[in-house]
Protein backbone atom coordinates (compact mmCIF):
# COMPACT_ATOMS: atom_id res chain seq x y z
CA UNK A 1 0.00 0.00 0.00
CA UNK A 2 2.85 2.19 0.80
CA UNK A 3 4.48 2.21 -2.35
CA UNK A 4 1.54 2.14 -4.08
CA UNK A 5 0.71 6.09 -2.98
CA UNK A 6 4.51 7.01 -3.59
CA UNK A 7 3.94 6.00 -7.06
CA UNK A 8 0.46 7.80 -7.76
CA UNK A 9 2.21 10.84 -5.85
CA UNK A 10 5.65 10.34 -8.28
CA UNK A 11 3.23 10.09 -10.78
CA UNK A 12 0.99 13.55 -9.76
CA UNK A 13 4.24 15.42 -9.25
CA UNK A 14 5.07 14.41 -12.93
CA UNK A 15 2.07 15.37 -14.74
CA UNK A 16 2.26 18.60 -12.75
CA UNK A 17 5.62 18.98 -14.00
CA UNK A 18 4.33 18.35 -17.73
CA UNK A 19 1.60 20.26 -17.73
CA UNK A 20 3.92 23.66 -16.73
CA UNK A 21 6.33 22.99 -18.98
CA UNK A 22 7.53 26.13 -20.71
CA UNK A 23 7.53 26.49 -24.41
CA UNK A 24 9.34 28.46 -26.85
CA UNK A 25 9.00 27.50 -30.12
CA UNK A 26 10.23 29.45 -33.95
CA UNK A 27 7.89 27.70 -36.77
CA UNK A 28 7.32 28.57 -40.28
CA UNK A 29 4.27 28.55 -41.76
CA UNK A 30 3.73 26.41 -45.08
CA UNK A 31 2.71 28.03 -47.91
CA UNK A 32 1.44 27.08 -51.62
CA UNK A 33 1.86 29.04 -54.28
CA UNK A 34 2.16 28.32 -58.20
CA UNK A 35 5.90 28.17 -59.34
CA UNK A 36 7.70 31.71 -60.51
CA UNK A 37 5.44 33.59 -58.06
CA UNK A 38 6.19 35.65 -55.15
CA UNK A 39 5.25 34.24 -51.84
CA UNK A 40 4.77 35.48 -48.54
CA UNK A 41 6.32 33.63 -45.41
CA UNK A 42 5.36 33.88 -41.85
CA UNK A 43 7.59 33.20 -39.06
CA UNK A 44 5.13 32.19 -35.26
CA UNK A 45 6.85 32.24 -32.53
CA UNK A 46 4.58 30.29 -29.39
CA UNK A 47 6.14 31.67 -25.71
CA UNK A 48 4.72 30.73 -22.58
CA UNK A 49 6.45 33.62 -20.84
CA UNK A 50 7.73 37.32 -22.43
CA UNK A 51 10.81 37.07 -24.38
CA UNK A 52 12.41 40.70 -26.30
CA UNK A 53 14.50 39.32 -29.18
CA UNK A 54 14.57 36.32 -31.73
CA UNK A 55 16.98 35.34 -34.19
CA UNK A 56 17.10 32.95 -36.61
CA UNK A 57 18.83 31.73 -40.11
CA UNK A 58 17.08 30.15 -43.14
CA UNK A 59 18.81 28.04 -45.44
CA UNK A 60 17.03 29.07 -48.96
CA UNK A 61 16.34 26.52 -52.04
CA UNK A 62 17.81 26.74 -55.01
CA UNK A 63 16.46 29.29 -56.95
CA UNK A 64 14.10 31.02 -54.33
CA UNK A 65 15.37 35.03 -53.86
CA UNK A 66 14.76 36.93 -50.42
CA UNK A 67 12.70 40.03 -51.62
CA UNK A 68 15.05 42.75 -50.11
CA UNK A 69 13.41 45.04 -46.98
CA UNK A 70 10.68 42.93 -47.14
CA UNK A 71 10.19 41.71 -43.79
CA UNK A 72 7.93 43.12 -41.84
CA UNK A 73 6.90 42.82 -37.75
CA UNK A 74 3.35 42.10 -37.37
CA UNK A 75 2.09 44.93 -35.45
CA UNK A 76 -0.30 42.46 -32.86
CA UNK A 77 3.09 41.38 -31.26
CA UNK A 78 5.85 44.09 -31.86
CA UNK A 79 6.33 47.05 -29.45
CA UNK A 80 8.41 49.50 -31.35
CA UNK A 81 11.19 46.38 -31.88
CA UNK A 82 12.91 46.68 -34.92
CA UNK A 83 13.43 43.56 -37.57
CA UNK A 84 15.77 43.56 -39.91
CA UNK A 85 16.73 40.57 -42.41
CA UNK A 86 19.67 40.07 -45.07
CA UNK A 87 21.42 37.16 -47.04
CA UNK A 88 24.49 36.10 -45.46
CA UNK A 89 27.38 37.41 -47.99
CA UNK A 90 28.29 34.60 -50.50
CA UNK A 91 25.74 32.65 -49.70
CA UNK A 92 21.83 31.81 -49.24
CA UNK A 93 20.96 32.11 -45.87
CA UNK A 94 18.93 34.06 -45.17
CA UNK A 95 19.15 35.87 -41.33
CA UNK A 96 16.37 37.67 -39.77
CA UNK A 97 16.85 39.37 -36.48
CA UNK A 98 14.46 41.39 -34.17
CA UNK A 99 14.69 43.15 -30.80
CA UNK A 100 13.72 46.24 -28.73
CA UNK A 101 16.33 48.70 -28.17
CA UNK A 102 14.26 49.30 -24.66
CA UNK A 103 13.91 45.63 -23.93
CA UNK A 104 10.39 45.76 -24.64
CA UNK A 105 8.28 42.44 -24.40
CA UNK A 106 6.37 41.08 -27.82
CA UNK A 107 3.15 40.84 -27.24
CA UNK A 108 0.89 38.15 -26.61
CA UNK A 109 1.81 34.74 -26.48
CA UNK A 110 1.27 32.75 -29.81
CA UNK A 111 0.75 33.69 -33.55
CA UNK A 112 2.57 35.23 -36.37
CA UNK A 113 5.68 37.47 -35.63
CA UNK A 114 7.08 38.28 -38.75
CA UNK A 115 6.75 38.20 -42.56
CA UNK A 116 8.99 38.24 -45.59
CA UNK A 117 8.93 37.78 -49.10
CA UNK A 118 10.35 35.50 -51.36
CA UNK A 119 10.58 35.36 -55.44
CA UNK A 120 10.34 31.77 -56.00
CA UNK A 121 12.05 29.20 -59.06
CA UNK A 122 9.44 28.08 -62.01
CA UNK A 123 9.95 24.78 -60.70
CA UNK A 124 7.20 22.77 -59.42
CA UNK A 125 8.34 21.08 -56.26
CA UNK A 126 8.32 20.79 -52.37
CA UNK A 127 10.95 23.14 -51.07
CA UNK A 128 11.85 22.98 -47.52
CA UNK A 129 12.12 26.08 -45.19
CA UNK A 130 14.71 25.13 -41.98
CA UNK A 131 14.99 27.15 -39.15
CA UNK A 132 18.87 27.07 -37.87
CA UNK A 133 20.43 28.73 -35.39
CA UNK A 134 17.57 29.87 -33.76
CA UNK A 135 17.21 31.93 -30.64
CA UNK A 136 14.29 32.94 -28.77
CA UNK A 137 15.63 35.63 -25.77
CA UNK A 138 14.39 37.68 -22.74
CA UNK A 139 14.98 40.29 -21.02
CA UNK A 140 18.42 38.90 -19.31
CA UNK A 141 19.15 37.65 -23.19
CA UNK A 142 18.97 34.11 -22.12
CA UNK A 143 18.35 31.70 -25.12
CA UNK A 144 14.66 29.86 -24.41
CA UNK A 145 14.69 28.07 -27.64
CA UNK A 146 12.60 24.54 -26.60
CA UNK A 147 11.93 23.77 -30.27
CA UNK A 148 11.89 24.99 -33.94
CA UNK A 149 9.27 23.68 -37.14
CA UNK A 150 9.97 23.97 -40.11
CA UNK A 151 8.04 24.45 -43.37
CA UNK A 152 7.51 23.55 -47.07
CA UNK A 153 6.69 25.47 -49.98
CA UNK A 154 4.49 23.87 -52.17
CA UNK A 155 4.85 25.16 -55.95
CA UNK A 156 2.34 23.71 -58.81
CA UNK A 157 1.27 24.55 -61.88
Amino acid sequence: MKKMLVLSLFLMLYACNYSFAEEFVIKINDVRAKAGETITVNIEISNSKPVVAFQMDIPLPLGFQYVPNSITLNQDRGKGHIVQANVLPDSNVLRIISFSMSNANYTGSDGVIASFTLKTPKATANFPLKVENAIVADVSATNLLTGTVDGTVRLGD
